[in-house]
């Protein structure tokens, strides 16, 4: 968190180096995880307030992430990354209901309908 209370993804290297990062078009941005290639997962806030899911590769290219039947400015939360580049996270579907989901380093998304209260739990060991 800055000077004016505003987020910002970081990385950190062996040797001290912080490189601060944001994806386009962010006003608040949240790392969550990252592998040992450097890939790193979260989400952002962007310029009108609609939480995304993004990844972020180690040249500093971004993929938003957006699961089947999400809807824009429902929450979208990648939890993990694994060294193959799979992706687990959940979010809230247009039918108010939790959806876990896995997303394959092609981009193709495996969908699965959770609990609210187990998933949570569920992404954090999909990893």
């Amino acid at each position: 968190m800055d000077a004016n209370s505003v987020m910002h993804g970081f990385l950190r290297a062996p040797d001290g180096k912080i490189t601060v990062f944001d994806p386009p078009g962010s006003q608040q941005t949240e790392a969550i995880t990252l592998n040992s290639s450097h890939q790193v997962v979260g989400y952002y806030y962007d310029l009108n307030g609609v939480q995304r899911g993004f990844l972020r590769e180690p040249d500093g290219a971004y993929t938003i992430i957006e699961p089947p039947g999400s809807i824009l400015g429902w929450p979208i939360t990648p939890g993990n990354i694994n060294e193959s580049g799979e992706i687990s996270g959940y979010y809230l579907g247009a039918n108010s209901i939790w959806h876990v989901f896995l997303r394959s380093p092609e981009g193709k998304f495996t969908v699965y309908e959770a609990p609210a209260q187990a998933t949570s739990s569920l992404t954090r060991n999909m990893g």
